[in-house]
């Protein structure tokens, strides 16, 4: 687990969220030749979900990551249940697992993820 200046920059541009109050924290993953963005903190502040703030937010980090190739997965790992797991198949990722505890995991490739998203 490496904090580098990418995931610096990810976690003070969108801390409090650019589009309303999202939760966020992040960290690289370096496997063989490939990097991994590793969320391990993503919340939407209840009054606000369900109007997009957390797609348009994962948009803009996409967007964000893009600057750097060696980023080609996305990986999330988050609580909150079926409302979780539904939010990620719902804006895009393929490979969604909910947990007997209720963490919900999340993987997908960054381009593909990017063109489900626009």
């Amino acid at each position: 687990m490496e904090e580098t200046e990418l995931t610096n920059n990810l976690e003070e541009k969108f801390h409090d969220g650019p589009f309303g109050p999202v939760e966020f924290g992040c960290f690289e993953i370096e496997e063989e030749e490939k990097t991994i963005l590793f969320i391990n903190h993503f919340k939407v502040h209840k009054d606000y979900q369900g109007h997009g703030y957390g797609k348009e937010t994962l948009k803009k980090v996409l967007d964000y990551i893009s600057q750097d190739d060696r980023i080609d997965k996305i990986s999330m790992s988050i609580g909150g249940g079926e409302v979780s797991k539904e939010f990620f198949e719902k804006i895009g990722f393929s490979d969604v697992e909910l947990k007997s505890d209720g963490m919900v995991t999340a993987v997908e490739d960054v381009s593909e993820l990017r063109k489900r998203l626009n």
